[in-house]
């Protein structure tokens, strides 16, 4: 974060001058980076979730892209999605990282050689065995090798349970996928049988044709902000650099390096602040999600949103409808974050 925030600086400060093709890089570096570091985050279940609505028909052939180069140069992959596929609400990373397992499973399988086909595809909950109304998007990944035995089909979703010989698996794979189907309130499910290969079936609820596949123009420079902010964050170099993007956002930053310091701050006279930005991990006797409860208790109409890179309580957040930004943050998720804060603490 403190790499992101200073590109953004020098970027700002720096608008047509030299050097463009080197922050490139280190932007392209930084990006890479957090997207390996969520993979391995959301592969412990450590990794503050960050929902998207996706469309399929439009995604999915940048996720194949991830999955090929894991595939034997003798297994020939297809793929297909239904022209009705609705789309689903998922944290991408966990998404991308769910496909990845599921074919490096189907890779072993098929020392010889075979087929992959992914299919995504409608369907209802009866097939899913899950006790909900409405319709469900079926992601089917299929492979043509050994297949798996009746007994061992029903836990293959277990943690740390493998098939595989000692030291050719973590039995963490599949367990990952059912979590994130979990998480985004569908379930993984697996055909199987011995010589008929493996078909595993990622079901997620599917959402209303009136909402539309989220779409971020990465490009589009961050919305101004008018607002004076209390930044907690108990990291000097991320405070710093956080601080200076704020800033540039038009925001007026006021920093502490707590949770007790950020109420002692807001019970002063002078304390005049339109939102609070803080770190959910920090020292001193509060945390950001304590922080958050009381600041909710005596100041109702204040908005607080939180950022993490690790939240052993991220679903107590989530319960209590706390937003979770995930660091690092780029500029412009968090410009727009605030600025939706802003909008519904103004609505009332």
């Amino acid at each position: 974060m403190v790499v992101s925030n200073n590109l953004y600086i020098l970027r700002h400060a720096r608008q047509g001058s030299a050097g463009d093709a080197q922050m490139d890089a280190i932007e392209r570096a930084v990006t890479n980076g957090s997207k390996l570091t969520r993979q391995l985050l959301s592969f412990s279940r450590r990794q503050a979730l960050v929902l998207e609505r996706i469309d399929l028909r439009q995604r999915l052939p940048a996720l194949l892209d991830l999955v090929s180069p894991v595939l034997g140069k003798g297994i020939a992959m297809t793929s297909r999605v239904d022209d009705d596929v609705a789309t689903i609400e998922v944290d991408p990373a966990e998404l991308e990282l769910a496909l990845i397992n599921v074919a490096l499973n189907a890779n072993d399988a098929m020392p010889d050689g075979g087929r992959l086909e992914i299919l995504a595809r409608m369907a209802d909950a009866k097939e899913a065995g899950l006790p909900i109304a409405g319709r469900l998007v079926a992601l089917e990944v299929a492979d043509t090798g050994a297949g798996i035995s009746p007994r061992d089909v029903e836990r293959v979703f277990e943690p740390f349970f493998t098939t595989k010989p000692i030291g050719k698996g973590t039995g963490l794979g599949l367990s990952q996928v059912q979590t994130m189907c979990q998480r985004a309130g569908g379930v993984a499910r697996a055909i199987s049988g011995p010589g008929g290969g493996t078909r595993i079936v990622m079901f997620f609820p599917a959402l209303d044709a009136a909402a539309p596949a989220t779409k971020r123009d990465e490009a589009a420079p961050p919305r101004r902000l008018d607002c004076r902010l209390l930044l907690v964050e108990d990291n000097d170099a991320v405070a710093n650099a956080s601080r200076d993007v704020l800033r540039a956002l038009g925001c007026e930053v006021e920093r502490v390096a707590s949770g007790d310091r950020a109420l002692a701050r807001l019970a002063e006279a002078d304390a005049r602040f339109d939102i609070v930005l803080s770190d959910i991990e920090m020292l001193g006797t509060l945390d950001g999600i304590a922080l958050a409860e009381r600041i909710h208790a005596a100041y109702p109409r204040l908005p607080v949103l939180l950022m993490t890179g690790y939240a052993s309580r991220l679903e107590q957040a989530v319960q209590q409808r706390i937003e979770v930004l995930p660091k690092p943050v780029s500029p412009r998720v968090l410009s727009e974050a605030i600025a939706k804060a802003l909008a519904n603490a103004a609505a009332g």
